[in-house]
């Protein structure tokens, strides 16, 4: 992906992230890895390998939390 697209990509999924997090489906602390990147997807300078990596972990990150929400909701519907 060219640097542009994947920093369209970046603010994409940070925007899914603050909607989720803001509707309480998953918690703010599961971003915590990317937070610690101290990147954002508007950061123009920063090179195009490191929005790869923050897009990389914050699809990873995304995929994990509504996996675990997913989980414990199956939990409490099985008791």
């Amino acid at each position: 992906m060219k640097k542009n697209e994947l920093m369209h990509m970046h603010a994409l999924l940070a925007q899914l992230v603050e909607d989720l997090v803001s509707r309480e489906v998953v918690s703010s602390a599961h971003f915590e890895p990317y937070r610690s990147l101290d990147i954002t997807p508007v950061d123009f300078r920063v090179r195009r390998d490191r929005h790869e990596e923050a897009v990389l972990l914050l699809a990873s990150l995304l995929a994990s939390a509504v996996t675990d929400t997913e989980q414990s909701t199956e939990s409490v519907h099985a008791r």
